[in-house]
Order: C-alpha cells, then structure tokens, then sequence
C-alpha cells in the first residue's frame, strides 16, 4: 500500500496523537549506527507539515534495550517483505 493511502486513512485521536513523523528508515538506521550525522523528517500535524533534522539524540533510549534500533529493523524487514508473523521487537 503506497505510504500516502495509509497516512490519509489514519483516524488520528488528537488526545492521543499530536503529530505524524515520517522518515526515511535507512537513513535512521545510519544515524542510530553512527554512520551519519543527521537525517530529514516530515512532522505533520492537524494544522501543519514542516521537515526537521533527526540526530543521535533524537533516537537515545531511557533505557539499555536499544528500542529505536529494534523498531527501525522491524520497519527495514516489513518494508522488504519479511513474513509479518516473523518481526519482532
């Protein structure tokens, strides 16, 4: 399903979301390995969309399991088509 179909037919509870940020899964990967410095998003709000800098702080964990890392290969491997029963976190 192409990313646009799926952003437009979220039902967003403002309670609970306030924002969508979209970026590039290997290009976070890279910053969460140091291999690069930063990458681009896109945040989009219910008024707004504006890009920002994701850096290495950005993807530091409140705790030692490495969550960001485990969510951006689940990302990698479901975008590659790895059977969905198979991807942990």
């Amino acid at each position: 399903v192409p990313e646009e179909n799926i952003i437009s037919q979220m039902v967003l509870d403002s309670r609970e979301v306030k924002s969508i940020i979209k970026v590039d899964v290997n290009g976070a990967l890279d910053v969460i390995l140091d291999k690069r410095t930063d990458v681009t998003a896109t945040v989009t709000d219910l008024n707004e969309e504006k890009k920002i800098k994701l850096t290495e702080s950005h993807f530091r964990n409140f705790t030692d399991d490495n969550l960001y890392l485990k969510i951006m290969l689940a990302a990698k491997h479901y975008l590659e088509g790895e059977n969905h029963e198979y991807i942990v976190i």
